[in-house]
C-alpha cells in the first residue's frame, strides 16, 4: 500500500478510505492509514490491517481518554490547558502518551529524564512513537539532547580517572595547547552545551537536506531535529564501563533510523540517507 496526499497532507492507503486523512504509518510497510483503520498491538506500534499479524496480538484500539480525577494539587502545580491538549491530541493520534519529557508539568526535569530513558530501555520503537514530531518547539528536544550528551561526556571522563586512563586518552589532545589532559578537560567541558547543541542543529539540518533533494521529507525541520535530539538518550550508556560506548553507539543508530522512517513515513533504505550525518560523526569522532 501507499498514501497519496492532497495539499501535502498525507492520506489514507487503505482501499475505502483513500480520501480520509492520514494519522499514522505502518511500521510494517510504510503505509499511511487513518484514525479509523490504524491498529495500535500491543507493542505500542501502529499497523495498517494488513500487517496487524505482524504485531503481538491483540490489537488495542483508541482508548478513550481517562476521566478527570479530583486533585488535591495546587492549582498552578496542575498542567496547563495547553501542555493537556498537545498531550491529548498526540494520546489520540498515536494511542500513546508524549514522552515523559515533553510533559514537564507531570514529571519535572530529572524524573522526566529518567522515565524517558525507561521508556526506551523497555520498548526502543515505542520510545520513537511517542515522540511528539511537531510543536513548534526547538527548545525542549535540544535541552533533552544537551543535558544527556553532558551526562554521557561526563561519565566517559570519570571512567577514564577510575581506570587511570585519561592521560594517556587525552594527554596528546591537550599537549599542543600546553595544558595537562585534566586542565584541558576542564576546560573544554565548559564548551560542551555549545558544541553538542551545534551539533545537533548542523546534523538535523544536513539529514533534512538530504531527505529533501530525494522528495523524502513529510514534515518539517523540527521533526527531523527531534529525532536526532531524542536519539541521544543513548548517551547514557556511557555510565556503563567498557561497553558503555558501543551499546550507546548501537542504540543511537537504532532510534535514528526508527526515528527518521516514522517521521517522515520512508523505508529503512530512505531512512539511510538521513543516517549519512550520523555515519559520517562516529567516523569523525562526532557521533551522538
Amino acid at each position: 500500500m501507499s498514501g497519496g496526499s492532497e495539499s501535502g497532507r498525507s492520506l489514507c492507503a487503505t482501499p475505502g478510505h483513500e480520501a480520509e486523512p492520514a494519522v499514522a504509518m505502518c511500521l510494517t510497510c510504510g503505509a499511511w492509514v487513518c484514525a479509523a483503520c490504524r491498529v495500535v498491538a500491543a507493542d505500542a506500534v501502529a499497523r495498517c490491517p494488513e500487517h496487524v499479524e505482524d504485531g503481538p496480538a491483540p490489537a488495542v484500539e483508541d482508548a478513550p481518554p481517562p476521566a478527570p480525577r479530583e486533585s488535591a494539587e495546587a492549582p498552578e502545580s496542575r498542567p496547563s490547558p495547553e501542555a493537556e491538549r498537545d498531550a491529548g491530541l498526540h494520546t489520540r493520534l498515536t494511542g500513546l502518551e508524549p514522552l515523559p519529557w515533553e510533559m514537564p508539568e507531570r514529571y519535572g526535569p530529572v524524573a522526566g529524564l529518567w522515565q524517558s530513558f525507561l521508556v526506551m530501555l523497555r520498548n526502543p520503537v515505542a520510545y520513537v512513537t511517542r515522540i511528539p514530531w511537531v510543536r513548534s518547539d526547538l527548545r525542549t528536544p535540544l535541552v533533552f539532547g544537551v543535558t544527556c550528551a553532558i551526562i554521557g561526556q561526563v561519565a566517559l571522563v570519570l571512567w577514564m580517572l577510575a581506570l587511570g586512563e585519561l592521560d594517556r586518552h587525552l594527554g596528546p589532545l591537550f599537549e599542543p595547547l600546553g595544558v595537562d589532559a585534566r586542565t584541558g578537560v576542564a576546560l573544554s567541558m565548559t564548551l560542551v552545551p555549545l558544541l553538542v547543541t551545534l551539533r545537533l542543529l548542523f546534523f538535523a539540518w544536513t539529514a533534512h537536506l538530504l531527505l529533501r533533494l530525494f522528495s523524502l521529507v513529510r514534515r518539517p525541520f523540527e521533526s527531523t531535529l527531534r529525532v536526532y535530539c531524542y536519539a541521544a538518550v543513548a548517551q547514557l550508556f556511557h555510565l556503563v564501563p567498557g561497553a558503555g560506548p558501543f551499546i550507546a553507539m548501537g542504540f543511537a543508530g537504532i532510534l535514528t533510523m526508527t526515528g527518521l522512517r516514522l517521521a517522515h513515513g520512508v523505508t529503512s533504505v530512505q531512512a539511510m540517507l538521513g543516517m549519512i550525518p550520523y555515519l559520517l560523526g562516529i567516523l569523525t569522532g562526532l557521533g551522538l
